[in-house]
């Protein structure tokens, strides 16, 4: 869709799991560019987001241009799509409009914009009761020189509990050919977050997701 001042907007909802499938997470993604047949090699530059449902629905999807303003009263251009109306810009957006508080699994929508093609996928069980992810939310380096990786995602809960049928959000480590993992029904998460622990014959790693979605590595 081609917009005002030579931007056009792409919008899509976006499968997250490796094969491919639309489930009920799908992301919804925006991507912005201005006119490709622009001279300049800059304005061909593309921009683009993706969010959860539950963020679509409360704000919508946001790219967002330069600042501009005073510092404590900034605004933004942007093209927005959401959560009611097709892509559209919006000129000094105000900067408030951006924020939000965060959730566990804002990180994983961003999968949607990233190709599948030949990405090393976690050996999961039960594969294809995915709904959102896995995806790489953070990466750290151990003091004798292992890398955590760090994924998380969604995936459909095989026995119905106290959560009802809510996905599971599944928290994954992976330290060289060590695994662990540590699940919990989605709205346990949001509420306490999910922590899950690597062992080494040195150290031992805490990995923590907050409700919010902020990540901390403890050593010990």
């Amino acid at each position: 869709m081609r917009l005002d001042g030579d931007i056009v907007a792409i919008a899509f909802r976006a499968s997250t799991v490796p094969d491919g499938r639309s489930t009920d997470w799908d992301a919804y993604c925006l991507l912005t560019t201005r006119d490709p047949e622009s001279e300049e090699e800059s304005r061909r530059m593309i921009a683009g987001n993706c969010v959860t449902p539950e963020r679509f629905e409360a704000q919508g999807v946001i790219a967002a241009g330069g600042t501009v303003g005073e510092e404590n009263r900034s605004t933004v251009d942007a093209v927005v799509w959401g959560p009611e109306g097709g892509p559209r810009r919006e000129r000094d957006l105000a900067i408030e409009t951006l924020e939000w508080g965060g959730s566990v699994t804002d990180a994983l929508a961003y999968g949607g914009l990233q190709s599948r093609a030949g990405a090393a996928t976690p050996d999961i069980d039960g594969v294809e009761r995915l709904v959102m992810g896995p995806a790489q939310i953070a990466s750290s380096s151990t003091r004798d020189g292992r890398t955590l990786s760090v994924s998380a995602y969604l995936i459909d809960s095989a026995v119905e509990g106290t959560q009802g049928l809510a996905p599971e959000y599944c928290l994954l480590v992976t330290a060289d050919d060590e695994t662990s993992t540590e699940c919990a029904a989605l709205p346990i998460v949001e509420r306490e977050g999910v922590s899950v622990q690597s062992s080494s014959p040195r150290e031992n790693w805490l990995v923590e997701v907050g409700p919010d979605g902020s990540i901390r590595f403890d050593g010990f």
